[in-house]
């Protein structure tokens, strides 16, 4: 099992689990803090038990924009990575700047069964919302599974399993 995470430190982590091709899901949880969301990424990696592991990592500290949602979310991959190490999981970070690149590219139609669609919303005024091989995701949701794509397609130089 391969499991890719689009990690958070105070609200929703999103992860995209992989056996196979007709075999995979979302899962997210949401918290504010983030030691609750590190103990709930242990236990899932813990009961999971997956093979592989990649998640967004930030190079965001180039940048002087630190803010406590940031700080948090730091700790928690910092959690994450612990995990990992002490579990004896592989893993890779996969920068947050290579899933922007293949946010636009998923815009343009490139990623088979992921569908971005305008869509009218309640109170009439366009929404923009995402879909996997029919199923509605969450921003979260989507960038788990652009970190699987890199992991799959980019890195490993793999063909991608999905198509519309």
């Amino acid at each position: 099992m391969i499991i890719t995470i689009d990690p958070a430190g105070t609200s929703t982590t999103a992860l995209f689990l992989f056996e196979n091709w007709n075999s995979w899901e979302f899962i997210s949880f949401t918290d504010k803090n983030w030691l609750e969301q590190v103990k709930n990424l242990e236990n899932l990696l813990k009961n999971k038990q997956p093979n592989f592991v990649a998640y967004e990592a930030s190079n965001y500290l180039k940048n002087a924009f630190m803010n406590s949602h940031f700080t948090d979310l730091l700790k928690a991959i910092a959690g994450l990575e612990l995990i990992l190490a002490k579990e004896q999981i592989e893993s890779k970070a996969i920068s947050n700047i290579q899933v922007a690149g293949l946010e636009s590219m998923a815009r343009d139609g490139k990623i088979a069964g992921l569908v971005f669609k305008k869509e009218a919303g309640l109170t009439g005024r366009p929404k923009l919302v995402w879909y996997f091989k029919g199923k509605e995701l969450s921003e979260h949701e989507k960038d788990a599974l652009l970190v699987f794509y890199c992991w799959w397609v980019k890195i490993s130089k793999k063909e991608w399993p999905f198509s519309d």
